[in-house]
């Protein structure tokens, strides 16, 4: 892992360079977020990105960007917890504004172009390259993943799903979450957005969990094999997931609702 500092060596003599993202970017690439001229010993503004169309997801962020800058401060407060799965936004308007800095500050830049099947792997280079899971804006890749296996499993049309493929991917990425839950590191604690991070993805465990259980009503379409695994995993899984949240919260690894509000707010 490098450290803070050698990152914010990085952030500071290397993103200026990079190309700003223009009107003929939509190719697909690895394109980051910044914000100029902040200086802090517990984050640094960095968001790391990837899209088939480099300007126009650039267009689509600003746009959320600028809605939630736009707001009252207390009206923006009080909708923290109604924006759930928009908390980069919040992440940049708070630093935005608890900085005073304006939308004309948000830089877009291209780290590469690449092709479209190589957009997962170099996304993840970046994010590591840039520690931004632990400096920056990125959320853990694990609430990325919890999030498409929770919309495959609510989203309409079952009889087009493939329950097979929803129940290994679902039960693997559980599998994944928990090993990452127990890899809490004490010392990046002081870290604004780490200890966010981990309490997002413990709502996510819980949330993705609730949602695995719930298949079971699509028992027919599942392979016997395959379903009673996952029915042996889920049983286990319930005992530990208890004890996992008693874990983290006696050792204040998780954040309680209020706290997290506070690390998104407009001071």
């Amino acid at each position: 892992m490098q450290s803070f500092k050698k990152v914010k060596e990085l952030y500071n003599t290397k993103i200026d360079k990079l190309k700003d993202v223009g009107v003929d970017d939509k190719r697909s690439g690895i394109y980051l977020i910044y914000i100029k001229d902040i200086e802090s010993k517990d984050y640094i503004p960095i968001y790391i990105g990837q899209s088939v169309n480099i300007y126009n997801r650039r267009t689509a962020h600003r746009m959320q960007i600028k809605k939630l800058f736009l707001e009252k401060k207390e009206l923006y407060n009080m909708m923290i917890s109604l924006n759930a799965g928009k908390y980069l936004y919040c992440k940049i308007v708070s630093t935005l504004r608890n900085n005073n800095k304006t939308m004309e500050d948000v830089k877009f830049k291209i780290i590469e172009y690449c092709d479209k099947d190589l957009l997962d792997s170099r996304e993840q280079y970046w994010i590591k390259f840039y520690e931004s899971t632990i400096y920056g804006f990125n959320q853990v890749q694990e609430i990325v993943d919890s999030n498409k296996v929770i919309a495959m499993i609510r989203k309409g049309n079952d009889n087009n799903k493939n329950w097979n493929e929803i129940a290994i991917e679902g039960k693997n990425t559980l599998i994944k979450m928990e090993n990452k839950l127990h890899k809490f590191n004490e010392d990046l604690k002081k870290y604004k957005y780490y200890q966010v991070n981990y309490t997002l993805l413990f709502g996510n465990f819980w949330e993705l969990n609730e949602c695995m259980n719930s298949i079971s009503k699509h028992s027919m379409e599942i392979d016997n094999e395959i379903d009673d695994e996952l029915s042996r995993f889920l049983e286990e899984l319930d005992t530990r997931i208890k004890l996992i949240l008693v874990l983290l919260v006696k050792k204040g690894y998780i954040l309680e609702k209020n706290e997290l509000y506070k690390r998104l707010a407009i001071e």
